[in-house]
């Protein structure tokens, strides 16, 4: 089953990359979750490195509307210290969300994305459909600064609601099969983009095996 074990976030008004610790080591196996958005409508986002090593691909990204969002993964990660740090091509104002998940497969987590553009809206949301249990993550880049709350079975990871180029938002939940909406409230109407990614429970374990002590008789003739 699906658990949040840590999470944390950064921004940057004007820079390249945006750097963010974990507090504690991450454990080795988990995955660790991305979330991203820039001010740009451009596609100038690259993957996250760490400083362990681990190796992130991106689930999906929206771009338009002078903001842009964006979430990646490592999956079946090295455990240790770890510092994630977010990238662009060129110097822009960015926001970073990091999560660290246990129970996720540790390949083929990826189960389902979607992304929505909604201008002039003050309710921006985005649904996707989850194969199975797992974890869900969604991203918001709006076009004002403005206060911003998510739907309450969310749980929001990271914010940044004052810059006047571009506000963000960074939200998990733990969902099972079906329909998912991540939708947000915001202080007043904006032009957004969203995507949620959902990442898949690892499978079960196999059929308990028991032991059985087999007897062997022999046959005796008259």
């Amino acid at each position: 089953m699906a658990l949040l074990v840590q999470n944390g976030g950064g921004n940057t008004l004007n820079n390249t990359n945006v750097p963010k610790a974990f507090a504690s080591n991450v454990t080795a196996g988990n995955l660790i979750i991305v979330g991203q958005t820039i001010d740009s409508a451009s596609d100038i986002a690259t993957a996250p490195t760490d400083s362990l090593g681990n190796t992130y691909v991106n689930a999906t990204k929206r771009l338009g509307a002078s903001v842009s969002s964006y979430v990646w993964y490592a999956e079946n990660i090295a455990g240790g210290a770890c510092t994630v740090t977010a990238h662009t091509s060129s110097t822009v104002g960015q926001t970073m969300g990091i999560a660290e998940v246990s129970g996720e497969a540790t390949s083929s987590s990826l189960g389902a994305v979607q992304t929505n553009t909604e201008n002039d809206t003050a309710a921006p949301s985005v649904a996707a459909t989850a194969p199975t249990a797992g974890m869900a993550f969604g991203v918001l880049a709006t076009t004002t600064a403005e206060t911003i709350t998510p739907e309450g079975t969310w749980t929001q990871i990271y914010e940044q609601e004052s810059y006047a180029i571009m506000t963000g938002s960074h939200i998990v939940k733990v969902v099972t099969s079906g329909s998912q909406t991540a939708s947000w409230s915001l202080g007043t109407t904006s032009n957004c983009r969203t995507c949620i990614a959902i990442f898949k429970d690892a499978a079960g374990g196999g059929g308990l095996s028991i032991p059985v002590a087999i007897k062997h008789y022999r046959s005796l003739r008259a």
